[in-house]
């Protein structure tokens, strides 16, 4: 499906060297070339991933959440039953470049917005219709309490608890673990607010260290979704800081080393490993273009330096 080849100028992208001899080496190229799709994707055979679905036991875990309408789609199994078919969606990240296009929507031609997590705390945002909560809100328990936030969930079309977040228990059916998971606690109640028919879930074939914004992509394709706009899944920088337009603060390398159980994780090396992964989602995307007519435009072109995945779809359309 997918030409896993890099290209030389990935290859030959010369990372700086660990600023102090705590740092790890910065990027393990002989490492990352031998990452495949064993590291990209949960199963290489797509008509695998929904069988496997079917075959757990752990998806009682969402009888009562949502509807019962689950499709199984070889790259995600969802009940998200909305259909935005030959409309224009705008999908906002927490990155950068989400700010720097705020001034410039009148410009864009959109019908519905989605975004994700903490996107309420910043006031000006257009009115959000679908909000994905990834595995960061839905362990905050303390949300509940949070006025801002319940007041935002409130007035929002629908919600999608997303991120993969029990995908380890879904391909583990021997695994006991869903009986005990806190998680569906705080799910429960957001439920409650938001009403059950407006209250979604999905699991994605992908299972990239891209975060949740590329799933917010994969989505809106399965939606039926004619054009897709999307700023603010950007990226860190090489130094691990990442001017965050939700959180002030908080996008920086903290956040990344629980993507490795080793705290020494060196972000030069994280950044190596995204380049590549950004690549082949560029690469993912256009495979399902052939499947699903719809356009993608990555508004973060216009901001190569600050956007490492805005610089790699514009450089390899």
């Amino acid at each position: 499906m997918i030409n896993f080849n890099i290209p030389n100028p990935i290859l030959e992208i010369q990372y700086p060297k660990p600023d102090n001899t705590e740092d790890r080496e910065p990027f393990n190229l002989e490492k990352y070339l031998n990452h495949n799709q064993e590291c990209f994707f949960l199963t290489n055979n797509r008509n695998e991933f929904p069988s496997k679905i079917k075959k757990s036991n752990t998806l009682k875990l969402f009888k009562n959440l949502g509807n019962q309408n689950t499709n199984y789609n070889t790259e995600l199994i969802t009940n998200f039953d909305k259909k935005y078919k030959d409309k224009s969606i705008l999908i906002l990240g927490g990155g950068p470049t989400t700010n720097m296009i705020l001034d410039k929507l009148d410009k864009i031609s959109y019908d519905y917005v989605w975004s994700i997590n903490k996107c309420y705390l910043n006031k000006k945002l257009p009115n959000i219709d679908t909000y994905f909560a990834s595995k960061y809100i839905t362990d905050d328990l303390s949300l509940i309490k949070n006025k801002e936030f319940t007041n935002f969930i409130k007035n929002i079309n629908n919600i999608i608890f997303c991120e993969n977040m029990f995908i380890n228990v879904l391909f583990d059916p021997l695994n006991d673990r869903y009986s005990k998971l806190h998680n569906f606690s705080l799910i429960y109640q957001i439920q409650d607010i938001i009403k059950k028919e407006n209250t979604f879930w999905s699991f994605y074939r992908l299972n990239s260290i891209l975060g949740c914004g590329v799933r917010m992509i994969t989505s809106a394709i399965y939606s039926g979704a004619k054009n897709i706009y999307v700023a603010g899944i950007d990226g860190y920088n090489i130094d691990g800081s990442n001017d965050h337009s939700f959180e002030k603060n908080e996008a920086n390398f903290e956040l990344l080393k629980s993507l490795n159980t080793n705290p020494k994780i060196n972000p030069k090396e994280v950044y190596g490993h995204m380049e590549i992964q950004y690549f082949w989602y560029c690469k993912y995307i256009k495979a399902l273009q052939k499947e699903f007519n719809f356009n993608f435009i990555n508004l973060a072109e216009d901001y190569p330096k600050i956007s490492q995945f805005g610089r790699i779809t514009k450089e390899y359309k």
